[in-house]
């Protein structure tokens, strides 16, 4: 990322190899970099479907 904090969607689109590629092309290069379960996957996802609120609402 060079030190870039931020992108925009079409920056992605444009010059992200993996985003270069078909749909088949990605799912293959994702499924290739056998990448670990997010330690903190079952936290964060519940979190992101309600806003990130916890808790009564």
């Amino acid at each position: 990322y060079l030190g870039q904090t931020c992108s925009s969607i079409l920056e992605e689109k444009t010059h992200n190899p993996r985003l270069t590629k078909s749909r088949e092309e990605f799912i293959e290069i994702m499924a290739n970099l056998k990448l670990s379960y997010p330690k903190q996957i079952d936290k964060a996802l519940p979190a992101n479907l309600v806003c990130g609120l916890q808790g009564d609402i």
